[in-house]
């Protein structure tokens, strides 16, 4: 459940559809388009129609949270949700962005966030959980870029993390110490570059751009060009995906499987 053009564009219904029918589940991944203003209505007919589970997307996940009776610890810090359980009139909401993202960069890259300094484009859901789920993870300090002062000044009160801050633009100095960049953000989906000065980024920094619908973005392409480890949104989609999945059904989804899927559907795709 997301806006028109994030539900049309994502990948989920392919990566979970192939799990249910490895695993012969009786269950089905649809998309469903929701309006702004229309998300309490949507996920409360979707309860009461019998529908056991939810994924919700950009630019829905903190508007979802409002439909919880009840929340992971994960999803209240962060005040935004990417999961919903239904369960009689019970709705119960987690968020596994930031736990899908540390399953990525610990257990594919090999690279711990532990006492790493961190800059996150973006302010909204994933950018709220993977703050939240590195910061419990112990990094020294995660930074927040927002357009403007209001949504820095938000995220700062709101996340209430001591070594959790928002901001405005990207400095040099934060280039310079960031051992870690994640873009949070759509730009780079459509071809469109950040105007980085990925020149001055620290050695030895990794790169993660979460936009995973291209397989190499403007962003990942530049620092590649300059030497950095560089990775597109793929892997934390299969992660934090197999851990809704597991959520909803309480059977461990065959992840590699679900790779493939995805891999095969990107290549056919484009």
């Amino acid at each position: 459940m997301g806006g028109e053009s994030q539900v049309a564009a994502s990948l989920s219904p392919v990566i979970h559809n192939a799990a249910f029918r490895a695993l012969e589940l009786n269950w089905i991944y649809v998309p469903f388009p929701v309006l702004p203003g229309q998300v309490l209505s949507a996920i409360e007919g979707l309860a009461r129609a019998g529908v056991r589970g939810l994924n919700v997307t950009t630019p829905h996940k903190t508007h979802a949270a409002g439909a919880a009776t009840t929340m992971s610890a994960e999803a209240a810090q962060a005040k935004a949700v990417n999961t919903l359980v239904m369960d009689g009139d019970s709705i119960g909401a987690d968020n596994t962005d930031g736990r899908g993202l540390i399953q990525f960069i610990e257990g594919d890259l090999g690279w711990s966030p532990r006492d790493k300094s961190v800059l996150i484009l973006g302010t909204g859901g994933a950018a709220r959980s993977a703050a939240v789920s590195l910061a419990g993870a112990g990094t020294s300090g995660v930074a927040l870029v927002s357009r403007t002062s209001v949504g820095a000044r938000t995220v700062t009160e709101s996340l209430d993390l001591p070594s959790v801050k928002g901001q405005t633009g990207v400095s040099r100095d934060d280039l310079a110490t960031a051992d870690l960049v994640i873009n949070a953000t759509p730009v780079g989906a459509g071809g469109e570059s950040l105007h980085l000065e990925m020149a001055g980024l620290k050695k030895g920094a990794v790169v993660v751009d979460l936009v995973y619908q291209r397989a190499v973005t403007p962003l990942l392409e530049e620092a590649r060009r300059l030497g950095y480890e560089a990775h597109n949104g793929l892997g934390m989609l299969l992660h934090q995906a197999a851990l809704s999945f597991e959520i909803w059904t309480a059977v461990r989804p065959p992840l590699e499987l679900m790779s493939a899927a995805a891999v095969s559907h990107l290549a056919r795709s484009g």
